[in-house]
């Protein structure tokens, strides 16, 4: 469905996501989602080996106002992770094909993007 380096990028961005408040700090990659009119809250993510993912909401359909993926299925995802193991298996290398790149090369109007964790001004 896609190239090996695209699937990679895509888990790379998934990793770097920051986990959820009171969840261990590492690089599951995951990612989050809420149904129109708050009837799913779900989070699925992945290490370099299990995939599992988290469905929250009513069978019958009733939205459940004010949940969403990222308040209520994630920190149960991270939970999940960690009983099945306490430390991850890592994400497999980036494909040769892969353009990988720092900051400072590249061209000036992209340098100026930062991380969410930046401070902003």
């Amino acid at each position: 469905m896609m190239s090996a380096v695209a699937a990679w990028q895509v888990g790379d961005i998934l990793a770097g996501l920051a986990p959820p408040p009171g969840a261990p700090s590492n690089r599951l990659a995951y990612k989050t989602g809420t149904s129109y009119g708050h009837r799913d809250a779900w989070a699925i993510g992945f290490d370099g080996k299990h995939v599992i993912g988290v469905w929250m909401g009513r069978a019958d359909g009733t939205p459940v106002p004010g949940a969403f993926g990222a308040d209520v299925a994630a920190p149960v995802l991270f939970q999940a992770f960690n009983r099945l193991k306490h430390t991850l298996d890592p994400q497999p290398p980036a494909p040769k094909a892969t353009l990988l790149v720092s900051n400072p090369q590249l061209p000036l109007p992209l340098q100026r993007f930062r991380s969410r964790s930046a401070a902003t001004s």
